[in-house]
């Protein structure tokens, strides 16, 4: 059957979006819940929406 492929089709997509929700909050509390995730998600694409600036990268 096509459901398992159907399944992760839509699961990894969520779970990328709740993960740069969670980064949004983390790195701006003020930041708004909305955002707006299209497809595909490239690498860059998520790190810019997730909000976070190379200053909070520290040793």
């Amino acid at each position: 059957t096509a459901e398992p492929p159907q399944n992760m089709a839509c699961a990894v997509p969520l779970a990328i979006r709740n993960a740069v929700n969670s980064a949004r909050m983390e790195a701006d509390p003020k930041a708004g819940d909305w955002l707006r995730f299209n497809g595909p998600s490239t690498v860059e694409q998520t790190f810019q929406e997730s909000l976070h600036d190379y200053k909070q990268y520290t040793m």
